[in-house]
């Protein structure tokens, strides 16, 4: 269920590709209320370094409710990869994640939301550069609900592949 879910999820993100291609770099996720601080992409020897800095002090979150931000490269051919999920989550979801029984997103990279504090997520990650991420571009999917719905789904665009 769970592929069927990413796969879902992917489609969505590489029929819309073509529509965000003319959009201009993201610099906000989840309807504003998140900043991006920082996106960089990095190519060093056969590997590609990612790293997003997020800003979410203006994000309320109540204690029973999770976003994911799932980074995809997404190449201009269909080709794709998915990266690791950004779990933002309220306090009870916190624990639950704590406690493995989220089996949505058992190998995302979870962070606790702490309401009117301020608050930043850095992100990082180095996948195996390949040939035909030359010309990809980096496409956040975002599941505001955290109930993985492809229709609750929106894409960001955040930039293009060293």
């Amino acid at each position: 269920m769970k592929k069927i879910i990413i796969f879902c999820i992917l489609l969505t993100a590489c029929s819309l590709l073509s529509l965000i291609s003319a959009q201009q770099p993201s610099k906000s996720l989840a309807k504003g209320e998140i900043e991006v601080e920082r996106f960089e992409t990095e190519k060093i020897d056969n590997q590609l370094s990612i790293k997003i800095e997020l800003k979410i002090d203006q994000l309320r979150l109540k204690s029973n409710r999770f976003m994911a931000f799932t980074p995809v490269i997404a190449g201009a051919d269909g080709t794709h990869e998915v990266l690791k999920p950004i779990i933002i989550s309220g306090r009870r979801q916190h624990i639950l994640f704590e406690r493995g029984e989220n089996k949505e997103y058992t190998y995302a990279i979870e962070v606790r939301r702490r309401n009117k504090k301020p608050q930043q997520v850095a992100y990082s990650q180095t996948v195996a550069y390949q040939n035909w991420m030359k010309d990809a571009k980096l496409i956040i999917i975002e599941d505001l609900c955290g109930c993985g719905k492809v229709q609750d789904n929106t894409v960001a665009y955040f930039g293009e592949m060293p």
